[in-house]
């Protein structure tokens, strides 16, 4: 299993040229970080878990995976203010993204999501800029 451990960090942005995408489990411990980029991992067809105990993330950059479902777990992250799911092949989104008040631009380019599941979460996030 290869493991990828961020102990303080006081990176702006951690960019997927660490080679997260060869890793199976990320760690971030005392971490300032409030951006993270899993753009274009190859292969990458889930969400690691450890991500969602990040609670202090404010950008998040899934896009260009082949990602099919995103976790419950999103939720956690009430800081999010910047989501790009734009890419992946989501045809729906949890309720728990109802939970991101503070989600200022959602990306869904690109995605599977129907015009009554965009309709959803507009409504659920009404200030929330969805780009489609």
């Amino acid at each position: 299993m290869k493991k990828i451990i961020f102990v303080f960090s006081f990176l702006v942005c951690l960019m997927s040229n660490v080679q997260a995408q060869k890793a199976t489990n990320l760690t971030f411990m005392n971490n300032k970080t409030d951006s993270l980029d899993l753009s274009l991992q190859e292969n990458m067809t889930e969400i690691p878990m450890q991500v969602f105990q990040y609670k202090q993330l404010k950008y998040l950059n899934l896009s260009l995976n082949d990602l099919n479902s995103l976790p419950k777990e999103i939720g956690q992250l009430k800081n999010l203010v910047y989501l790009d799911l734009s890419l992946n092949n989501f045809a729906i989104l949890p309720k728990e993204i109802a939970k991101l008040k503070k989600l200022k631009i959602l990306d869904l380019r690109k995605t599977r999501i129907s015009d009554v599941e965009i309709l959803k979460v507009t409504k659920m996030l009404p200030k929330c800029e969805i780009k489609i």
